[in-house]
């Protein structure tokens, strides 16, 4: 008897995979709540699975005790505040006191590692702060809310309008349906008599289906027209104004940076000096 070979199983779904990161998370399994999450966010990209990976991060220090489980946390939880920011439907509030948060641990665990000072050592004065973060608000930021407002505006108004679209279509054909039943019994209703009572009747049913045809038939054009067109006009200005603001903010950034490298002369030339 031959042996079936077993195929390669199936890839979990993200939904599968939130939902055993969020099991080992109470469990108190962090890092494999790390690994579960990470993976449902490469498959799904929700931007909400970024929260739950510095929370999971968060709790991993708990139990690791290393500085840089906090670093990633608050690495993590940054990239879901910048991504919140411009999700309307997504409230950054509640990351900017995760990161606080964050910040105060690091520090406590920092000072905590840090060796006692000779008070007779020599102390060397303190480097300039570190800073990568340009000066000023972010100019590309309200492009990008715009933008992704437009977007939500265009996709409603593309999904009424092929609604409202189905459903006078399927109007207009019950409609025409309708006027050629009446059209092809008024030779029956109106034998012999063009002015009775039913043959006058049998024309103004068949004036009423005709002119509801035609109401059906204006409105799927005003539906795929205004509806669906300016829904895709709307589409496409979100799209334009999100990549706009997103360049806007690329290139702040590197003015910022460049803003902090200078010239400056030395006994054999010029040395390029700066803040990182």
């Amino acid at each position: 008897m031959l042996a079936m070979r077993a195929g390669p199983s199936a890839e979990p779904r993200p939904e599968v995979l939130y939902e055993e990161g969020k099991k080992a998370y109470r469990l108190g399994r962090f890092g494999e709540a790390v690994q579960k999450w990470e993976k449902a966010y490469d498959l799904s990209e929700r931007s909400l699975l970024l929260y739950n990976i510095s929370l999971a991060y968060k709790g991993l220090y708990g139990i690791s005790g290393d500085v840089d489980d906090l670093r990633k946390a608050k690495a993590v939880m940054n990239n879901f505040f910048i991504i919140a920011k411009a999700d309307p439907e997504i409230d950054p509030d509640d990351a900017q006191d995760r990161i606080a948060e964050l910040d105060t641990m690091i520090e406590e665990a920092l000072a905590d590692e840090t060796p006692e000072v000779d008070p007779d050592a020599e102390v060397e004065p303190p480097d300039e702060p570190r800073s990568m973060a340009p000066e000023g608000p972010d100019p590309g930021r309200t492009l990008r809310v715009a933008g992704a407002a437009t977007l939500g505006t265009g996709g409603l108004l593309t999904v009424t309008g092929a609604v409202l679209g189905i459903y006078f279509g399927v109007r207009g054909q019950e409609f025409s349906d309708e006027l050629r039943q009446l059209q092809a019994s008024r030779p029956d209703v109106c034998t012999g008599d063009e002015t009775s009572t039913e043959c006058l009747q049998q024309d103004a049913n068949i004036d009423t289906a005709r002119n509801n045809g035609r109401k059906a038939n204006l409105g799927l054009g005003l539906a795929l027209g205004i509806g669906v067109g300016l829904g895709v006009v709307a589409l496409s200005a979100g799209s334009i104004l999100f990549v706009q603001g997103n360049r806007k903010t690329a290139d702040w950034k590197k003015t910022g940076f460049a803003a902090r490298l200078r010239l400056v002369p030395t006994g054999r030339g010029l040395a390029l000096t700066g803040r990182f």
